[in-house]
């Protein structure tokens, strides 16, 4: 089983509090892997905490996420257990120290965001004759004032919280790519002509996308959602513009009951 935790910018102590039935191995995610770094202790063997005390200490220049492998160590059927500590070396990360524990596959997860969550969302795209280009969360790449042919593209979201991801899959290619893997040709001359992007299920119901794309038969296509399906008017009606970005919307609020909350106001008149 696997699970992910997030870390705070600085230094961090994960430190294995409780073997239970399995070992930890830490991994960081695909997506942290440019500003974050884990160092073992050399007696740790294939960087895998198997002992109450054993721990890797991960430095990271931005908020990262790392992945905690959980492995049983014999065969039999019981389910890998155990629960990690993080310790912050480092001021301005908030808690001092933290634990996870980790029993089940289906452990819960919240996925608690807010606005600032949203800001180092990017968009990487590779431009015809240009090269990689990177531009923010509702930010165009090419687009109506800069047309380009966009051949390639990758979604990048190192605050992305632990169990929630955006795919998306171009009509050249049936293969869904994830946050941080590239989608597209580079140096082919292949344009898309199709763009599918969603949010995994599971995502909170106030994360929608925002989308817009220019087409060069088509034009300006305008969606939002969480899936936006963005198309040409024919395979080849090239992409050459696009705006992708995240909004959080204030959830309804709701009763005890489920029900959404009604405020009702009773006026009495008097004779």
């Amino acid at each position: 089983m696997q699970e992910t935790i997030k870390l705070n910018p600085g230094l961090a102590v994960i430190r294995l509090s409780e073997s239970g039935a399995g070992a930890i191995r830490p991994m960081v995610a695909p997506e942290s892997r440019a500003f974050c770094t884990l160092t073992f202790d050399p007696s740790i063997e294939n960087e895998t905490l198997t002992r109450p005390g054993q721990c890797v200490v991960a430095k990271c220049d931005r908020p990262s996420f790392v992945e905690l492998q959980v492995e049983g160590r014999y065969g039999g059927a019981e389910q890998p257990r155990g629960s990690v500590t993080i310790e912050y070396l480092t001021k301005n990360t908030g808690k001092r120290s933290t634990r996870q524990q980790f029993a089940s596959p289906r452990t819960s997860r919240t996925l608690g965001l807010n606005e600032g969550d949203l800001n180092d969302f990017a968009l990487v795209g590779h431009v015809a004759y240009q090269g990689d280009q990177v531009v923010g969360s509702g930010e165009w790449l090419c687009g109506p004032d800069h047309p380009n042919r966009i051949e390639g593209l990758t979604l990048q979201w190192p605050s992305c919280p632990p169990g929630l991801d955006i795919r998306c899959r171009t009509a050249e290619s049936p293969a869904d790519s994830r946050l941080g893997e590239f989608l597209g040709t580079k140096g082919q001359s292949q344009g898309i002509s199709g763009l599918k992007v969603w949010l995994n299920e599971g995502a909170p119901k106030n994360l929608s996308l925002v989308a817009k794309a220019q087409f060069v038969q088509r034009g300006l296509v305008e969606m939002s959602g969480q899936q936006v399906d963005l198309a040409g008017l024919s395979a080849r009606d090239e992409l050459i513009g696009l705006n992708l970005g995240l909004r959080l919307s204030q959830p309804q609020a709701e009763s005890d009951t489920g029900v959404p909350f009604r405020s009702d106001r009773i006026r009495v008149f008097r004779k």
